[in-house]
């Protein structure tokens, strides 16, 4: 075991007395208090040290410009969409539709058609009546889920949106 620490330690020292005089050089560095006398004195070490390319690929990634956020509305058509597109700034709780077509999958789950060409598909196995014609709510509940109720109250079931 010796045999490897000690030529191990004789390879490793050069490094540790260049990183004391390193860290010297920058402490002796950030004593200057005049601002342009300080800041050479850095350059000059970051030129000495060898890595002057690193540095300015830094520089240049802190200094590329951020883009702001854009500000969207969504509209009645992009309800329960959202989370498939970049936009999520102005959410809307909730919109009323009526119910023109319900179908009923082989699991027994609801496929609801509503008069805006939303298609939305019952999520949770519960019993849930609805009926086409009435007017029922969908709204946004966690985590990108929606409950679909009827208008004036009544059982809720969990919906997602298929069209």
């Amino acid at each position: 075991m010796l045999k490897y620490v000690f030529p191990l330690c004789l390879v490793l020292l050069p490094y540790s007395g260049w990183a004391n005089s390193l860290d010297s050089a920058l402490l002796n560095c950030k004593k200057i208090t005049h601002d342009d006398q300080r800041l050479a004195c850095f350059d000059q070490i970051q030129l000495t040290s060898g890595s002057a390319e690193t540095a300015a690929a830094e520089a240049v990634v802190v200094a590329a410009p951020v883009a702001a956020k854009s500000q969207t509305v969504l509209t009645e058509d992009d309800f329960g969409l959202e989370h498939k597109s970049a936009v999520k700034d102005k959410l809307q709780t909730n919109t009323t539709v009526q119910l023109t077509k319900l179908t009923k999958t082989p699991f027994g789950l609801l496929i609801f058609s509503f008069e805006n060409g939303q298609i939305w598909r019952q999520v949770s196995k519960e019993t849930f009546s609805a009926k086409t014609g009435k007017t029922y709510i969908l709204e946004r509940a966690a985590f990108n889920s929606f409950f679909l109720s009827e208008e004036g109250g009544g059982r809720k079931t969990r919906v997602r949106r298929d069209q």
